[in-house]
């Protein structure tokens, strides 16, 4: 049995509400789990208690030398001796950006040091030889017609 042209109509628009209703509750779901995982607080063991303090910063300390009216020879020096002390009981900023200067300069040494030692590694590799080039990141290798790719440089 057909249903009249009136009836279709009046079910197409129900299933449009419907349809309309099912997004607009989905939007609304959604909204509301966005926003309560951006106002989370963030979980502690116990509420309104601060975390203990539990890193250490090392904070160099200048090694002591008597005043001489002689200039010293010129000899190594030891490394500033260090000391370190628990993030909570240093209360200066001065004291804080000396000891955040020194790590700096410490992480900057240490980096230069790696660098050197990785170019070095890289020079060491690369051949003098005028049968290998390096091109676009590709090495290549002479045969006898021509060049192949031999991996990357």
């Amino acid at each position: 049995m057909r249903r009249s042209r009136r009836q279709r109509q009046r079910q197409a628009r129900s299933r449009r509400i419907l349809v309309i209703a099912v997004l607009v509750i989905l939007a609304l779901v959604g909204a509301w789990l966005y926003m309560r995982g951006r106002h989370a607080e963030p979980a502690t063991g116990a509420t309104g208690v601060a975390p203990a303090v539990t890193s250490v910063i090392t904070i160099p300390v200048p090694a002591s030398a008597p005043a001489t009216d002689v200039a010293p020879a010129t000899t190594v020096q030891p490394a500033p001796a260090t000391t370190t002390v628990p993030l909570g009981s240093v209360e200066s900023p001065e004291a804080r950006e000396a000891s955040w200067l020194a790590s700096r300069k410490e992480a900057i040494r240490i980096q230069g040091e790696l660098r050197a030692k990785q170019n070095a590694e890289k020079a060491a590799k690369a051949s003098p030889s005028n049968d290998i080039r390096c091109v676009d990141g590709q090495r290549m290798k002479r045969v006898q017609n021509g060049w192949v790719q031999d991996g990357t440089c």
